[in-house]
């Protein structure tokens, strides 16, 4: 009932807004500020879509977008590197090795809520990954169980256990590597493509339009023509983008 109660308060102070019953700029401003929470909501829920999208298409095709927004196969690695791969038993694929840049970008973490919107920023994640480093084995330390910190939405990883062990094993910290990584193979990881930007504006707009049907056209096209929606989408390591539409 509470739900139902805010929607009905929430479509009432739009109606006044678009009727141009209510010259009290606070209360227009509100009606807008529903508007764009509703648009905002909206991409944050499509954000985690489109991130396992862009996972899968990492790891099945060895695709992702660069600085432009362009589609990209990561780069084969040199002939030096391959032989190391093989002699390891490490994955042959493009980028993926020892899974560590491929478990980052199918983490949910990356994807960060903020009041315009959200941020995609590969670093958040901060994992470890274990795997086969040299042939022979020797006595090394390797990250044991995670050490969490926090509560509720600030609960992550502070830090990781080590155990001593003979192993031919070797923790290797993603975020140590994944600029690099990205500079050498895979230039402008952590964007969004063209298309998924695209389909953010869509789910937005869909999202506030949705919110509006009771209104009529004339009411639509008034708060249309009076301000331009703005949601933002940000990528903490690359490039801000602004997904903008008419109401």
């Amino acid at each position: 009932m509470a739900a139902l109660s805010t929607r009905k308060d929430e479509l009432g102070d739009i109606r006044k807004a678009a009727s141009g019953a209510t010259r009290d700029i606070k209360k227009f401003e509100r009606a807008l500020a529903q508007l764009r929470r509703r648009g905002v909501r909206a991409i944050q829920q499509e954000a985690q879509v489109m991130r396992k999208t862009m996972a899968n298409r990492y790891q099945r095709l060895g695709l992702y977008a660069d600085k432009r927004g362009a589609l990209r196969r990561v780069r084969k690695p040199g002939k030096k590197w391959n032989d190391r791969k093989k002699d390891l038993k490490l994955d042959p694929r493009p980028g993926i090795a020892r899974k560590g840049v491929l478990k980052t970008l199918q983490s949910p973490r990356v994807i960060s809520k903020r009041t315009h919107g959200f941020v995609y920023d590969l670093k958040i994640p901060a994992i470890t990954v274990t795997g086969r480093a040299t042939l022979g084995k020797s006595e090394r330390n390797v990250a044991g169980k995670r050490i969490m910190g926090g509560t509720g939405k600030t609960r992550s990883v502070i830090g990781t256990a080590v155990k001593r062990m003979v192993t031919n094993r070797r923790s290797f910290a993603v975020n140590s590597y994944i600029d690099h990584f990205a500079d050498m193979s895979a230039p402008g990881l952590g964007s969004l493509s063209g298309e998924d930007k695209k389909k953010l504006d869509r789910v937005a707009l869909e999202a506030v339009n949705k919110h509006l049907a009771d209104l009529g056209e004339a009411g639509r096209r008034r708060l249309g023509d009076t301000s331009m929606l703005k949601f933002t989408v940000r990528s903490e390591r690359l490039t801000n983008f602004l997904t903008r539409g008419r109401v």
